[in-house]
């Protein structure tokens, strides 16, 4: 093989790599999930492109998580006109009965899905601590990440930069 065709293989080899890595990163930032509420409504996270989603892992055993049911809940309230959701997911190893008692309980007002398989936990990266939100712009890239207390003020301005974006 000569110079030239070797440059040319390698140059093909590099950008082969380089549409890998792009991809994985690509993948990774905009996951694929579908959601299956409470009351069995299934949704893929990518019929709701087109407006901002939020999505909020929780445990019913999370003091944080539980304390942050209130701001969730005005935050659906408030941005429900523009068509921004908010998915709360429960843990996997939650006991589905004292999800299903808490949604009662608290008032939520959000979708809460289960994920009793773990998947939606890795379509997110692999969700293993609690709370971890993700704000989800309409092209279903994540554009912001929260591992703990949510900062409502911040979502909101992220949320408002997204719809001023769309």
């Amino acid at each position: 093989m000569n110079r030239t065709a070797r440059r040319i293989v390698l140059a093909a080899i590099g950008a082969i790599a380089l549409a890998a890595v792009l991809f994985a990163v690509w993948s990774e930032d905009r996951p694929t999930a579908t959601f299956t509420s409470l009351g069995g409504e299934r949704t893929e996270l990518s019929q709701l492109r087109g407006h901002p989603v939020v999505v909020t892992f929780w445990a019913s055993d999370c003091r944080t998580c539980l304390l942050e049911i209130p701001g969730f809940n005005r935050l659906s309230e408030d941005y429900r006109a523009h068509d921004v959701r908010v998915i709360a997911v429960a843990m996997g190893y939650d006991v589905p009965s004292r999800v299903l008692s808490l949604v009662r309980e608290t008032g939520l007002e959000y979708t809460v899905a289960l994920d009793l398989d773990g998947r939606l936990a890795a379509a997110f990266g692999g969700v293993e601590w609690v709370p971890r939100t993700f704000v989800i712009d309409s092209h279903g890239l994540i554009r912001h990440k929260i591992t703990g207390a949510v900062d409502f003020g911040r979502v909101r301005q992220e949320i408002e930069t997204l719809l001023r974006e769309s």
